[in-house]
This record gives structure tokens, C-alpha cells and sequence, in this order.
């Protein structure tokens, strides 16, 4: 959260808990403040990662100018100063002509894009699965289309582009099936898995348990159950910790 939050977290705090967990490089995300959308931020980044010297940081640039979803950053400048893939973070780039011309624009300089599947209009205020803990808890939710209606719509700008996609986060076994598919046509496409999704399921929620509030959210034990088989498989090629301080 450095710049910007550090009352949440600072880079010092960040890979101090990376080297306690035995991580020895990490990816830093653009949605700081500011944004890093130019190369004095990536440059700050890493001189401030050299300071600390306990891990290696790798930064990631933002795809559009203030990660706003419309004008696009100068992405040779990012990957001159050290960037190693660009993405929007958890800003939906909702123009998809916007998104179709960042990813062309990234396979010129052959940088990776980071993508994050969840449409924000299915996913609105939801905040659990929609399902039969949802309706008995009388929660909002988020349907599993939220999350398979963009990865379809990534997965065709890829296949269009030609970039190397990868996929932030699944959790949904339809979209292991999808991946399956992409991977199957050749598509340059990545994914991974948080390790809570492995791991627990809606009927982890209990009553009210706010510790399993995430997003996504905590899907069926048939998606945790074909998630776990997408990376048995090597559809899924990553397992994340999705760590963001709040």
C-alpha cells in the first residue's frame, strides 16, 4: 500500500512478512497513490525495494493513465524503467475497445497483461455466492456469471491480440472449464488460484463469518472441487495468497 496507505501497509512491513513466509520475489500492483502509471513511480518502487534489500520487487504498470479505463500509459517507458507486466488492478476497464487496443499495445513491447475477471455490473453490491447459503442468510450476491461473462470476453481479446493474458484470480469451476478450452486452442493464457478458494466453500460462511468475506467470493464445493482439479490438471498454473491490506 506504499505510496499512498501505508497507515495499512508499507513496503518494509510487505517483504518482511514475504521473507517470514520464505517468498523471495514479489509483483507490486499499480493501484498505489499515485498510480504507477509513469517511471518515476516504478523507479521509486524499486529504489525503495534496494533500501529494504530483503526481497526482490517486481513492479507492475498500469495498463490506462490513473488505472481510469481510458487513455492508455506509455508502456515502453514502464517497461524501460522495470516493469514486468501491466494490468489495471481491480479497475475494470468496462470500454472494451480500450481494453482490445491495451492489449495490442502490450504485444508490441511483449509485456504479460494482468487481467481480473469479475464484470462489475453482476458483481454490483454483492458480497457471497449466489446459492443456497446467499438465500438463507438473505445476502447480496455475486453470481458466477460475474466472473465467466469476463472471462469470456478476455479470452477472445486475447485469442484477437494475441497477448499473454493471465488471469488474476478463478473461481468458478465453469471458468476452469473455459481456460481448459483456451489452453486447448493454443491461447497464451495464465491463471492462478487464490489458496482460500482451494480451501473453503460458501458453507465455510457459517453464520455471518466476515472472516470469509473476499472477493470473489466463496463458491460451491463443486467449484472448490474443480478448482483444486484445474491445477491438479495444469489448467491452473499458480496458487495466490490475494493479500491486500485493508
Amino acid at each position: 500500500r506504499e505510496p499512498g496507505e501505508e497507515h495499512k501497509a508499507t513496503l518494509d512491513s510487505e517483504l518482511t512478512a514475504a521473507v517470514a513466509g520464505g517468498i523471495t520475489t514479489i509483483c507490486c500492483p499499480p493501484d498505489t497513490d499515485p498510480v504507477i502509471d509513469t517511471p518515476a513511480m516504478v523507479q521509486m518502487i524499486r529504489q525503495r525495494a534496494e533500501e529494504i534489500g530483503l526481497t526482490q520487487v517486481l513492479p507492475i504498470g498500469a495498463l490506462t493513465r490513473g488505472l481510469a479505463g481510458e487513455r492508455l500509459t506509455d508502456m515502453a517507458a514502464l517497461r524501460d524503467a522495470g516493469c514486468v507486466a501491466l494490468g489495471n488492478a481491480e479497475n475494470t476497464i468496462d470500454n472494451t475497445l480500450v481494453m482490445r487496443r491495451a492489449m495490442q499495445y502490450a504485444t508490441t513491447f511483449n509485456l504479460t497483461v494482468f487481467l481480473s475477471a469479475l464484470d462489475p455490473w453482476l458483481k454490483g453490491n454483492g458480497c457471497v455466492h449466489e446459492g443456497e447459503v446467499s438465500t438463507r442468510l438473505g445476502l447480496p450476491v455475486i453470481p458466477e456469471a460475474a466472473e465467466t461473462v469476463a472471462l469470456a470476453r478476455e479470452l477472445a481479446l486475447i485469442e484477437t491480440t494475441g497477448v499473454r493474458g493471465h488471469i488474476t484470480q478463478l473461481s468458478c469451476a465453469r471458468s476452469v472449464t473455459s481456460l481448459a478450452e483456451a489452453r486447448a486452442r493454443n491461447l497464451p493464457v495464465t491463471a492462478a488460484v487464490s489458496a482460500h478458494h482451494l480451501h473453503l466453500s460458501e458453507q465455510d460462511i457459517g453464520e455471518f463469518d466476515t472472516r470469509c468475506h473476499v472477493i470473489p467470493p466463496l463458491r460451491s464445493l463443486m467449484d472448490r472441487n474443480g478448482l483444486r482439479q484445474g491445477l491438479t490438471d495444469g489448467v491452473i498454473e499458480a496458487i495466490c495468497s490475494d493479500h491486500q491490506p485493508h
